[in-house]
């Protein structure tokens, strides 16, 4: 068994293209709605190893956390993660990262988003738009 498989879910389920983001105000990321940086991203993730996590259970809150450290970067700058673990009030194996864009990400429709588990990346293609 893998230690970790994180993968972002995007918006289309073929795991590619725009991610499974809300933006600060809770809408949906996408071209048409971009992240202004400096603003907190919510990212929406599995694969990841929860100590005490119970399959098929909700999870209760921010009590639990990835068994590794948990790193994002958005066309490989880093971001600064407030929270980082199981989404509050989901089925167990839905993470949830919430990261603060960058202030020296370039902006663009489809900024590359990656998503690692200590030394474990998520797949590429995943994308998230910046104004």
């Amino acid at each position: 068994m893998a230690f970790a498989a994180p993968a972002i879910f995007s918006l289309d389920s073929s795991g590619a293209g725009a991610a499974a983001v809300l933006n600060q105000d809770n809408s949906v990321n996408g071209p048409g709605n971009p992240a202004p940086r400096s603003s907190i991203i919510q990212i929406f993730a599995t694969g990841v190893n929860v100590p005490g996590a119970v399959t098929g259970a909700i999870t209760g809150g921010a009590s639990q956390y990835a068994a590794a450290p948990v790193r994002v970067t958005l066309d490989g700058v880093d971001a600064f993660l407030p929270y980082a673990g199981p989404a509050p009030g989901e089925v167990a194996g839905l993470f949830q990262v919430n990261a603060v864009v960058p202030a020296g990400v370039t902006p663009g429709p489809a900024v590359p988003l990656v998503f690692s588990i200590g030394a474990v990346h998520s797949q590429s293609g995943a994308t998230v738009a910046v104004r």
